[in-house]
Order: C-alpha cells, then sequence, then structure tokens
C-alpha cells in the first residue's frame, strides 16, 4: 500500500512526567501540520513502574489525544533502540507500505546511532531519492529532539555497541535480553 509519509517515533519510557512529555509534543506539532502514518515503537521497559504498559501504548495515548484522526501502529516488543528500528522496519515490510518518505523522530544524542540503523534496517528508502520530493531529498530522515537523555560518551559507547551488533546480532540480543530483565527488577 502507498503511503506519502510513515513517521516512526522511538520510545524513551513510559512517565510522562519526564522530558518525554516535550519529545511528545513535538511529534504532536509536526503530525498537526503533516498528517502521517505513524508507528510507534517501545516495549515494556519499565513493568515496576508501569505495569503491563508498553512504551508504544504511552505514546500512542498521549499523542492521539492531540491528533484525534491519527493513523497508527504500535510496534511494542522493543527494548533498545536497535529494536525498535529493525522491528519497525519489519513492520512496514509485513504490512507491504510502500512511503514515499520516512521519517524518524529520536532523542537527539541518539542521532548518530538512528541513523546508522536505519541505513541498513531501511537501506531502500536511504540509498534512493524520491522522485516526488523536491529538490530530490532523501526519502528517509531523522527528526531529533533534544533534552540528552543519556551522558554523551555513554551513548557514543552505546552507538558503537549497536554498530558491532549490526555485523554481530547476537550482541543485541544480549542487550535485550538485559533490558527485558531489568525491566522486571523490584
Amino acid at each position: 500500500m502507498r503511503i506519502a509519509r510513515l513517521v516512526i517515533v522511538n520510545g524513551y519510557g513510559c512517565d510522562l512526567d519526564s522530558p518525554l512529555k516535550q519529545y511528545l509534543d513535538a511529534v504532536v506539532a509536526f503530525l498537526s501540520e503533516n498528517p502521517s502514518c505513524v508507528v510507534f515503537a517501545g516495549g515494556q521497559t519499565q513493568r515496576r513502574s508501569f505495569p503491563g504498559m508498553s512504551e508504544a501504548a504511552v505514546m500512542a495515548s498521549y499523542v492521539r489525544l492531540r491528533v484525534p484522526d491519527l493513523e497508527c501502529v504500535l510496534e511494542d516488543r522493543s527494548y533498545t533502540t536497535y529494536d525498535n528500528i529493525r522491528n519497525a522496519a519489519a513492520l512496514v515490510r509485513e504490512k507491504e507500505w510502500e512511503p514515499d518518505r520516512i521519517l524518524i523522530f529520536c532523542e537527539a544524542t541518539r542521532a548518530l546511532k538512528v541513523m546508522l540503523l536505519a541505513r541498513r534496517f531501511f537501506k531502500e528508502w536511504w540509498d534512493s531519492q524520491s522522485p516526488v520530493l523536491p529538490n530530490r531529498e532523501r526519502r528517509l530522515q531523522v527528526m531529533t529532539v533534544s533534552w540528552e537523555l543519556m551522558h554523551p560518551t555513554s551513548e557514543l559507547l552505546a552507538t558503537v555497541w549497536d554498530w558491532l551488533a549490526l555485523t554481530f546480532p547476537f550482541l543485541n540480543d544480549m542487550r535485550s535480553q538485559q533490558r527485558r530483565e531489568k525491566s522486571f527488577d523490584w
């Protein structure tokens, strides 16, 4: 199915009293002016604090209250940024969507990591320019919202880890398992 714009929104927890609300307000502002099909990506990463709630569900609820006619899908099995991008790409292929443009929202310190992952998992959109967009812009873009969730050094190390995981997927499996186990910690 051909769609004009697909927006992927990466999750960063379930606490709307945190900077997550500011992040989602930026997503709402964009979607209010640019109708799109949206994939909210993020699993149950805070099972203790928010039992039974996925990041994807929390984000979708918040955004849908503000953009009521939003067409969206939840990808709620992810525990890492790597999972978010990989699973969203699999969902796009599974649903046989053919977006003219893909925009991925992320926290600013994760932009490099998201671009590396998107380049791998959305290769056909990354490598091509759109015949319908002005100036033959890239079909895949990363949109950032800044609040520095992680220290830049930590994020750089995490980016290197994810880059290695592109070649050695078991590294992401290990991190996902650790995150999954941590989400159950009391």
